[in-house]
């Protein structure tokens, strides 16, 4: 089964910049500030989804979070979002390989979800494990977007050395905005003070 098989890759390549989202979480840390606007998104980074939620049945949409397309039809996402769109939804879609954030229900960039998977091991009070799947109903076209390839054994070592990341999103920025064009911003690596920090509690 495709989400069987991704969930310990996925877990191992991700652990550095979970244990840096932890580090935010326990810094009451609510915006990422002074990011730049990434122009033409759609042709540089195709695969950042945006996934939205619907409670009235369609009617008004809302973006609730983040993703990365890595199959094409599987998003991968946190456990925090895979889990709030499955309780709290009656519809939910993802938008992928746009440059303007919707939402555009008719529009070819707009999938609608089957199903949404979170880690059996994540926590909603220290957000450890904070991985998630959202599974499309159809497939994206190599067009939109091509999946994002999960890293390799070699390059899964490698991450654990980055001094920094690459952070995309539509998240609030310092004056409490969202933005409707895709952003980025760089991190340090926080892994150490993370673990440090998390051991301190």
């Amino acid at each position: 089964m495709v989400l069987s098989k991704l969930r310990l890759r996925i877990s191992i390549s991700f652990f550095a910049l979970l244990c840096f989202g932890l580090f935010l979480s326990l810094n009451d840390v609510n915006a990422v500030t002074y990011s730049t606007q990434i122009e033409n998104s759609s042709k540089i980074y195709p695969y950042v989804v945006s996934l939205w939620e619907s409670t009235d049945e369609g009617e008004t949409w809302s973006q609730l979070c983040s993703g990365v397309l890595i199959k094409p039809d599987l998003v991968l996402t946190a456990a925090h979002c895979s889990r709030a769109m499955s309780e709290n939804s009656n519809q939910l879609a993802a938008q992928v390989g746009s440059d303007e954030l919707g939402p555009l229900p008719d529009s070819p960039n707009w999938f609608e979800v089957s199903a949404t998977w979170w880690s059996p091991r994540y926590s909603t009070k220290s957000f450890a494990n904070d991985v998630g799947l959202v599974a499309l109903k159809s497939k994206v076209d190599s067009e939109i977007a091509k999946p994002l390839a999960l890293p390799n054994s070699l390059q899964i070592l490698s991450v654990q050395n980055l001094k920094k990341f690459l952070l995309l999103g539509w998240g609030i920025d310092q004056n409490g905005d969202y933005p409707t064009v895709l952003q980025g911003t760089t991190l340090q690596n926080e892994q150490s003070a993370a673990i440090k920090l998390w051991k301190a509690k």
